[in-house]
């Protein structure tokens, strides 16, 4: 895709140019829609594109690249009543993001446009989004934008009647087309910058005739028609899940959990009392039910009660749509295809379903009846029919019994093991278990435990062994592996989009992947086989990365280690492998083995079994006439077939090579990191080279860390209140002793552009402000945030010291932003003090050296600035110099400043610019006559791009100005002279 072909006719955005737009998709990775963040908690998009995402990702602009900043979140969706599917009227959705995100420099919402009409007021406007390039494209992976003209309605309808409504749609672009939003663009914004600089949603793309095609502009759902149905949404008091999410009354007890994590929402709720019927069915049911569902129900019927289940209807896509049923989420059962299952009765008064649908064919669903029936020892016949297998008889009351040696579970008699049948309970069940051998029953020591004496110690775990059998032949050329061949591979996911890549366990804690996985996964999957299943081996944890200092994207020290926050237990399928320590693989090891769940051709589909297939190794000199300049022998090693046929492929990434040794253990000798395509002759797999990276993997398991809250580890382990923040969750500065009154404390910090963000918290007594003093600023165009308790906060640029800022307690947060300059240093002294201040805008503290300085710092609507109150008047002949923040060196973003100036009657204002340098149409400097500061309407001069060519004169003897800068770019500035001149009778100034 050529650079120059963009949004239909825009350019590549800067990352953090749009910090509202989101994009929508499945599990954040694949997009279908644009959306516009406009709160924490909230976005809009258009109504068309409902039922083609279950996620929203913001915070970043290129699909193929990391950002530190990209956010993703799933969404409820909330389309509007009136909403016209053949019309595309009222075509606009509000999304529910299941967790509030935090506003950074990137994710920021816009404004809501209550403005009309809307062509009258606004004159700057921009699209952006992913979409097709042209009509039927492939879409672009980085974010485009583009500036286009607002139309008045009446244009609209020229151009577009019949379709065009103008009670609820807009439109805009250019009369000769080229610049237009197109397929994927829907939902995204249509954003105007209204006159105080905000950049504010006027529309919502919604449809077009073609992309970009003359006479034709794109048609937007018009926000201010909206306003209503956002404010109704967003302004409802909700019920907050204890994870985090917002809920509507009627959600709570409403037997559908939607507080995913800890159902609270279904926690505390009446019980359902014995003789409750309810029918259980799936979304649409009887219609097919539709695709990327995932609904969970939560019964709880009154205590000694059970819940029975009885079947109507069962057809669901077989392994791909599941339902998963039981007395809870770690007891249930996984269903799927087409059989009706049995009817069946909870052994508690609990009852948890589970209903999730893939991306693609669908079914009728199921249909189920659920009642509450009384719990007296026995269990309620389900049906009028005799009871079924080992029950003994169906008593007058209905009530089945099992034979002696069975037992009811899940409405069916079972064959009781032994051990419980005959309570054996001398077995410790944390380190035995009860087993039955050819009918005799006795306790044996589980995986890593061995009987010394009669009692089951702990033994050390010998790494790479197999339990049972050998690998078979089987990744591109392979084959389905058994079940515990490989029990130390783990399958890293992402919470919303499944496997990423492969890693090995070398520890109960740690795992080793390649670093180029990093990023992309949250958690860790051991002890399975095929990935749709959860068995009985199953483990998973959430992970943190620790990537080679030295890694570089496709090249050397491709490799990371993955910490286990929950670390594993070892059993038959869930045990580490050795590290190699050889430096010649290809002649101390002969069996050698890959695995993996990546894709069995280029660019093909992931299987849902482990595949395996045995790889020869090849020599360093082999490997380097096959693969170089690009192998690197020190730190690569390859492995693969000359004629191709069997290789690691995408999703193998960060998997095992392994070796057999002599002994018959198995040496992790290699982590998959890349290659030329899949499986190519002459093409071997390139693996990073473990032996090469055991200090790496030593030293990294072997430092000392502090342990977060979360299971985060941090290698400071002095960070425990040292005022700054290293834990994820901030755990490190929990209940850490206040600041008293009058103690002080310094943060100082320099960066070399290798920190993007940093937050401190200081905590003090009550009743207590903070003083904030700086020593050093240095920080360019990065930004300091300051916040105390409360929702006022200042923001801190540049390189010119501020005056003294004050916040109110208990708290103060300070956040710092690396936005371009690579280079920043600061350090501020914070007080913690009860003395009486006077508290100006974003909490300056008002001293006598800002009166009469020209400068307003201080000021109320009532009564204009008082800091520049009462002072003398300036008279003839009086000069006095301004310039731009930090000049010479480049202004700030996001800065404003005002001076006033006050002269003795009958006379004026000359301004001389000596330099003039601002971002054209961007920044600016607004003149205006009086007193009224602030009001940019007013001015009669609004001064953008490069100096002026005359004097400005301002025939009033008071006169304010501003220098306003926006969010992006900045330049030198400027530097001017004001002149105070009495007026001349002869002489009139027109301005």
């Amino acid at each position: 895709m050529p650079f120059e072909s963009r949004i239909v006719g825009g350019t590549d955005a800067s990352e953090g140019s749009w910090p509202w737009i989101g994009s929508l998709g499945f599990s954040g990775i694949s997009h279908s829609c644009g959306a516009t963040l406009i709160h924490p908690y909230w976005a809009v998009t258009a109504a068309h594109c409902v039922g083609y995402f279950d996620t929203i990702a913001l915070g970043f602009v290129n699909f193929l690249q990391e950002s530190e900043h990209r956010e993703v979140r799933r969404v409820t969706v909330h389309t509007h009543p009136n909403y016209n599917n053949v019309t595309l009227e009222n075509d606009i959705a509000l999304l529910q993001l299941q967790s509030p995100v935090t506003f950074t420099d990137y994710v920021r919402p816009a404004c809501v446009s209550d403005i009309r009409p809307e062509v009258l007021h606004y004159t700057d406007c921009m699209i952006a989004g992913w979409g097709t390039l042209q009509a039927g494209g492939e879409s672009p992976d980085h974010l485009q934008e583009a500036s286009v003209r607002l139309f008045n309605q009446s244009e609209c309808e020229f151009y577009l009647s019949p379709n065009f409504h103008s009670d609820v749609m807009l439109c805009g672009g250019y009369v000769q087309g080229g610049v237009d939003t197109c397929q994927g663009d829907s939902g995204g914004p249509f954003v105007c910058k209204d006159r105080d600089g905000f950049w504010t949603l006027v529309g919502v793309t919604s449809w077009g005739f073609g992309c970009g095609d003359p006479e034709s502009p794109g048609v937007y759902a018009r926000i201010t028609s909206f306003v209503d149905f956002i404010e109704s949404h967003i302004n409802t008091e909700y019920l907050e899940c204890d994870e985090g999410g917002l809920l509507l009354d009627d959600q709570v007890c409403d037997n559908e959990v939607h507080c995913n994590e800890t159902m609270s929402d279904e926690a505390e709720c009446d019980a359902l009392i014995v003789g409750d019927e309810i029918e259980l069915t799936s979304p649409n049911y009887p219609r097919n039910y539709p695709n990327n569902q995932r609904k969970e129900y939560l019964y709880i019927s009154e205590p000694s009660s059970h819940l029975s289940v009885q079947w109507l209807d069962f057809d669901l896509e077989f392994s791909f749509d599941f339902l998963y049923i039981g007395p809870n989420r770690e007891e249930a059962m996984q269903l799927t295809g087409s059989r009706i299952p049995e009817d069946f009765i909870t052994p508690s008064n609990t009852l948890w379903v589970l209903f999730t649908s893939d991306y693609s064919i669908n079914y009728s669903g199921f249909s189920m009846i659920i009642r509450v029936v009384k719990g007296n020892g026995t269990y309620n016949c389900t049906t009028d029919s005799d009871c079924r297998g080992h029950h003994e008889y169906c008593d007058s009351s209905g009530r089945c019994l099992c034979d002696d040696g069975f037992e009811m579970m899940f409405g069916v008699c079972i064959d009781l093991d032994e051990c419980e049948y005959r309570d054996l309970n001398d077995c410790d069940r944390d380190v035995s278990e009860c087993v039955n051998t050819e009918g005799s029953y006795e306790c044996k020591c589980k995986y890593g435990f061995e009987n010394i004496n009669r009692t089951c110690e702990e033994t050390r775990v010998r790494c790479g062994t197999i339990t049972d059998g050998s690998p078979r032949t089987r990744i591109v050329g392979g084959g389905d592996a058994d079940r515990g061949n490989w029990p130390w591979i783990g399958s890293l996911q992402s919470y919303y989009g499944g496997h990423v890549c492969g890693a090995s366990l070398i520890s109960p804690e740690w795992a080793v992947t390649a670093a180029h996985c990093v990023g992309h996964f949250d958690k860790i999957v051991l002890g399975e086989q095929k990935l749709s299943e959860y068995s009985s081996y199953h483990q998973e944890s959430e992970v943190q990365a620790f990537s080679h200092p030295d890694y570089v994207i496709d090249e050397t020290s491709d490799v990371a280690l993955v910490y286990l926050k929950n670390p594993v237990r070892y059993s038959h399928y869930v045990s580490p492998v050795c590290l190699s320590f050889s430096s010649d693989e290809a002649r101390d090891f002969s069996n050698c083995w890959i695995a993996g769940w990546g894709s069995l051709s280029f660019g093909g589909d992931f299987p849902d079994v482990l595949q395996e297939s045995p790889v020869n190794l090849f020599n360093s000199s082999t490997c380097e006439s096959l693969l170089s300049p690009i192998f690197l022998p020190e730190s690569m090693i390859c492995a693969g077939f000359l004629d191709g046929g069997r290789d690691s492929c995408q999703g193998d990434s960060g998997g095992p090579l392994v070796c057999e040794d002599d002994g018959g253990s198995w040496a992790l000798v290699g982590a998959t990191s890349w290659g030329f395509g899949c499986a190519e002759p002459r093409q071997p797999g390139v693996y990073a080279r473990i032996s090469h990276y055991r200090d790496f993997i030593e030293e990294t398991m072997n430092r000392d860390y502090y342990r977060c809250e979360d299971g985060t580890i941090i290698s400071d382990t002095d960070t425990e209140c040292d005022y700054s923040i290293n834990c994820p969750d901030g755990s490190d500065e929990v209940n850490c002793p206040p600041l008293r009154d009058g103690r002080r404390v310094v943060i100082s910090f320099s960066s070399n552009g290798d920190e993007f963000y940093r937050e401190w918290i200081i905590p003090a007594e009550p009743e207590l402000l903070f003083r904030v003093s700086f020593n050093l600023l240095e920080i360019g165009s990065n930004q300091i945030l300051v916040q105390g308790s409360s929702p006022d906060f200042a923001v801190f640029t540049g390189f010119d010291l501020p005056g003294d800022t004050a916040f109110p307690g208990p708290e103060l947060r300070i956040s710092f932003y690396q936005e371009g300059s690579p280079d920043s240093r600061f350090s501020m002294t914070v007080l913690a003090t009860s003395e009486e201040l006077q508290i100006c805008e974003r909490g300056l503290i008002f001293t006598e050296e800002m009166r009469c300085n020209y400068v307003v710092d201080c000021s109320n609507e009532e009564s204009g600035a008082f800091d520049e109150e009462n002072c003398p008047l300036l008279s003839s002949d009086d000069t006095i110099a301004i310039q731009s923040p930090s000049y010479p060196s480049s202004y700030p973003n996001d800065a404003k400043i005002n001076w006033l100036f006050t002269a003795e009657e009958d006379h004026h204002f000359e301004i001389y610019f000596n330099e003039f340098d601002l971002e054209d149409n961007f920044d600016f400097v607004y003149i205006a006559n009086g007193s009224n500061v602030g009001n940019v309407w007013e001015a009669v001069y609004s001064l953008t791009g490069s100096r002026p060519d005359t004097v400005i004169y301002v025939n009033s003897s008071v006169m304010w100005m501003q220098f306003y800068s926006d969010g992006s770019i900045t330049r030198t500035g400027f530097t001017a002279e004001i002149r105070v001149v009495r007026n001349i009778r002869k002489s009139c100034f027109d301005v």
